[in-house]
């Protein structure tokens, strides 16, 4: 990840509770949380803005 284009942060919302990754330019963009059918992942970019997809 680049200075100019990187991602901030990565999330997973399941059963009320929130995981938060935060990311920093200059190292990869990985997060690690446990596998919850039905969650929800963002992850904001500061190009894009916010991105969204459940977990299926």
């Amino acid at each position: 990840m680049e200075e100019e284009h990187h991602i901030e942060w990565i999330s997973i919302v399941f059963d009320n509770k929130e995981c938060t990754t935060y990311l920093e330019p200059g190292k990869d963009a990985i997060a690690h949380c446990k596998y919850v059918p039905g969650s929800t992942i963002y992850s904001y970019c500061n190009k894009h803005g916010l991105w969204k997809i459940d977990v299926e």
